[in-house]
């Protein structure tokens, strides 16, 4: 009898063996990422992130696409899904208030997420630089502490090896093992930077001193880069008034100002309007999209008379 009890103890514990393996061969795998999540505030970032980090990063972006990053507020769903995040490339501490916010939040909510500011290096152009106004030598530097910085840092081909520079370095220090392949990936980036910025400064070398008018103040780094001057319609946050539009009008006509540089995120009524009165052409370049360098072809071309694309 008891050799019989325990022959049937046995069967019984290889039969839940042979269960539980046979449940464990046919259950699909649980794949585990080691993929670093990355939190970017804006889609241009994401593209540098993209091309540095290639197959090792998943990119999390805080404002979509065709929103602007001036008034939009991530929902509480966002804010969890960003709060995986084990980098933060912001543009930097008070440059855009959203950044501000999210960096407080996040952090209190997880404390093993670093946080790399983009623009250390960088030479700040303020609000009033570029609205319109000649900065006073040296050009780009911040005057005062109460004015503004632009926020829009990575619309120049000077700014983006700064900040690809520091998503490099943070990359590496998370993921050391893999430094030769975020090495490669950035010096062929850079390259391509490198080449675009001299097509441009071809492109642009007879258009010194060369104004057009933007309909949101978004391309001052690049004014900047090659000499340039952006107009800007009215002022950040608020719509042109029927005088401010007027006055376009006038200093448009004056100064032989035929070129209107609309984005997807705004409205182009005013635009319309001022090319209507000056017989101008308005163009769509995007400084929200992830190529930035290609946008920034773009706009070229189109100031030099070169093409519209």
């Amino acid at each position: 009898m008891k050799i019989t009890g325990t022959i049937l103890i046995l069967s019984c514990l290889i039969g839940i063996s042979v269960f539980w393996a046979g449940c464990s061969m046919n259950a699909p795998p649980v794949e585990h990422s080691t993929k670093i999540k990355v939190l970017v505030t804006v889609l241009p970032e994401a593209g540098f992130v993209n091309a540095v980090g290639g197959d090792h990063v998943e990119v999390f972006v805080a404002v979509p696409p065709g929103a602007d990053p001036h008034t939009y507020e991530p929902s509480a769903r966002d804010m969890v899904e960003f709060s995986d995040a084990d980098l933060y490339f912001t543009l930097g501490k008070g440059i855009l208030p959203l950044e501000d916010n999210l960096v407080s939040r996040l952090s209190s909510m997880n404390q093993g997420m670093k946080v790399v500011e983009l623009s250390q290096g960088i030479d700040l152009l303020t609000e009033e630089d570029t609205h319109g106004k000649i900065p006073d030598p040296p050009v780009g530097t911040v005057k005062d502490s109460h004015e503004s910085p632009d926020p829009h840092i990575w619309i120049s081909l000077k700014n983006i090896p700064v900040m690809v520079n520091h998503m490099s370095e943070a990359l590496i220090t998370l993921d050391p093992a893999n430094e030769p392949y975020y090495k490669t990936n950035q010096d062929a980036f850079l390259a391509n930077i490198s080449i675009t910025d001299r097509d441009i400064r071809t492109m642009l070398e007879k258009t010194q001193g060369k104004q057009f008018i933007a309909s949101h103040a978004s391309w001052g780094y690049f004014a900047r880069d090659y000499g340039l001057r952006q107009v800007p319609i009215g002022q950040e946050g608020k719509e042109a008034t029927s005088k401010e539009i007027e006055s376009l009008i006038g200093n448009a006509r004056n100064n032989g100002i035929t070129i209107i540089v609309t984005e997807p995120q705004y409205s182009r009524k005013a635009a319309d309007m001022i090319s209507n009165s000056i017989n101008g052409s308005v163009v769509e370049v995007d400084p929200l999209s992830p190529d930035v360098p290609g946008e920034l072809r773009k706009l070229a071309r189109i100031l030099s008379g070169t093409g519209p694309s």
